[in-house]
């Protein structure tokens, strides 16, 4: 039985959400630990050999020199039976853009990850294979050279040619363009900071070259933890004007399962099944795929039980709901962690930016008891810090969540004078996130029950990206912001704290951190480390340095919840990334 299905095993009847918030405010919360775990090993393999262990459960997870791999196992049987449509219903489409190196990750109305492929393949378990992907084999010469051999056999859509090193070395330039580090692709902010040039070895193989030592660069490449370094035609998109209008008109093409037909903003998208994939035990297992703009969680759940689509992700207050309709619960297990960011906290203008508000913000919230409201019984658990999981390297599950005590966040605001502190809130509603709202309204009443001055600003994240993005929250724009944001559990512990702490400035995204230059310096510090001990004892120690830091309110590691027509979907489903970022939908088997 898969790790994903035992969410089937866990559900109890469920209290409406107002009503939880309501026991909460009154009552508070105890403490509770994550799911215990240690370190992941370093991700690298000796070519030719291709599968190679990038997250390993807590058993498996052995210190092993930067040379050695452990094979991925884990391979779907090729395609026995192909549906017709697999429809999905998504209560946001996010960007609109169709642009790969532009789109970014989030499960947008193109979603990327159907039709663009990656450099590097994952099993569902997340760890690396050649079964799909542009690379056949990898290795890593020395932490600042990475050869990749790549498959002779991947053609792009739309007979746009057949991939070779050129075509490898095109798309990683194009990713370290500043027009990709301005858009919403998180990873080419990384990109840019990290990458030198790709020398060209042979007809198809390639030697990548970075600017600073980097161990995790196959934690990049892949789609791990968020990853969002998308292949594609790049002759398509030349053709196209280099615009994403034109390259749209040309099919949008590149190699993965799905090839991209037609769409009509804000109602749906489309996608045929991609016959000539290489990959067939990843091929496809329906001839077309639809995703439909479906805002509201009734709504979709109404779709899913009357047949009008197969499958939707929901918010755990609906737990109780999906299963009384008959319908199936899946989807990955702790994919992400949920937080509240303290935006732009390095300026001192902020009461954020000092270390005892954050604190005594922590202590105002009854974190547990929203949690609990927010998520389902058995689908959650709480967490120290958000830069963490039990999948990466520095977890420490002695650290415990901070609590709740009113009274001593009281005394901290007044003691620091922030005592009438303002707070502006923003939330959005994400294709995985529906609960992001509730969240924020939750956080703003815990706080005005100390005395600081909530607002909040129910906005959508296209709309306010651009201060976060921007850095144009500082305290002369706007007041202590805060704001939702979730961190893909399988991601390395340095890019956590880079696309979560950093500002843009930095090669960040969040900009979620006070004192920049110290947290940046012992990311840079992390990530050069070869040793595998030394480096875990580094995380360990940094982790601790974080939580002490009280750099933002964390609030659970979330379980992602779908609903599924057991009718017309079969077997477990088993995303490929196994977070709740790229779903890829080529392994949903109908019955």
């Amino acid at each position: 039985m898969s790790y994903r299905t035992i969410l089937k095993l866990r559900y109890f009847p469920f209290l409406p959400l107002v009503a939880l918030l309501l026991i909460a405010i009154a009552c508070g919360g105890d403490d509770a630990t994550a799911v215990p775990a240690t370190a992941i090993p370093p991700t690298s393999a000796p070519l030719p050999t291709a599968p190679v262990a990038a997250t390993l459960p807590a058993s498996q997870a052995t210190p092993t020199p930067l040379a050695t791999a452990k094979a991925a196992t884990s391979t779907p049987a090729p395609v026995a039976k192909v549906g017709k449509k697999l429809r999905v219903a998504l209560p946001s489409f996010d960007s609109e853009l169709i642009s790969p190196h532009l789109s970014g990750k989030l499960p947008g109305v193109a979603l990327q990850s159907n039709f663009a492929d990656f450099l590097m393949g994952v099993t569902v378990n997340n760890e690396l294979t050649n079964d799909w992907g542009w690379a056949d084999g990898w290795e890593m010469v020395d932490p600042q050279r990475f050869d990749i051999t790549i498959k002779g056999d991947i053609a792009f859509h739309d007979g746009f040619g057949i991939v070779d090193a050129e075509d490898v070395a095109d798309n990683l330039d194009i990713l370290a363009s500043q027009e990709a580090a301005a858009s919403q692709c998180l990873y080419c902010g990384t990109w840019v900071d990290l990458y030198d040039r790709t020398e060209i070895l042979e007809p198809l193989k390639v030697r990548i070259h970075t600017q600073t030592p980097y161990v995790f660069l196959f934690n990049l490449l892949p789609p791990i933890g968020g990853a969002d370094l998308y292949m594609f035609s790049l002759e398509a998109w030349k053709q196209g004007g280099e615009t994403a209008t034109g390259y749209e008109d040309l099919s949008a093409p590149a190699t993965g399962p799905w090839d991209f037909t037609e769409r009509k903003i804000g109602e749906f998208v489309r996608f045929g099944r991609w016959d000539d994939y290489y990959s067939e035990a990843f091929r496809p297992r329906y001839e077309e795929l639809e995703m439909v703009l479906t805002i509201e969680d009734a709504s979709r759940l109404a779709l899913v039980q009357t047949g009008a689509v197969e499958m939707a992700p929901m918010s755990g207050a609906y737990v109780d709901e999906i299963r009384r309709a008959g319908l199936t619960i899946d989807g990955p297990h702790a994919v992400d962690t949920a937080y509240v960011a303290f935006y732009q906290s390095e300026d001192a203008g902020h009461c954020t930016n000092k270390l005892e508000v954050r604190k005594a913000l922590n202590l105002a919230v009854d974190a547990d008891a929203i949690a609990g409201a927010l998520y389902f019984p058995g689908t959650y658990t709480r967490i120290p810090h958000a830069f963490t999981s039990a999948f990466v390297e520095g977890y420490n599950p002695t650290l415990k969540p901070y609590g709740y005590d009113p009274d001593e966040a009281k005394r901290i605001l007044q003691a620091e004078g922030c005592a009438d502190m303002k707070v502006d809130g923003y939330s959005y509603v994400g294709p995985s996130t529906p609960e992001w709202r509730d969240l924020i309204d939750s956080v703003i009443t815990y706080f005005e029950a100390v005395g600081i001055q909530g607002n909040h600003l129910a906005t959508e994240w296209a709309a306010y990206s651009g201060k976060v993005l921007g850095e144009k929250m500082s305290a002369a724009e706007v007041n202590n912001p805060i704001g939702p944001h979730w961190i893909p559990s399988a991601r390395n512990f340095g890019e956590m704290i880079r696309t979560h702490g950093l500002c843009v400035s930095r090669g960040g995204s969040v900009c979620g951190l006070a004192e920049q230059d110290r947290w940046n310096a012992l990311r840079k510090q992390y990530n050069a480390e070869v040793d595998a001990v030394a480096r875990q004892a580094l995380a360990a120690d940094i982790s601790r340095q974080l939580y002490d830091f009280y750099p933002h309110i964390p609030i659970a590691s979330r379980d992602a919840i779908w609903a599924l027509d057991p009718d017309k979907i079969c077997e477990d489903w088993e995303p490929i990334d196994g977070t709740s970022v790229h779903l890829m939908l080529n392994t949903i088997d109908p019955c």
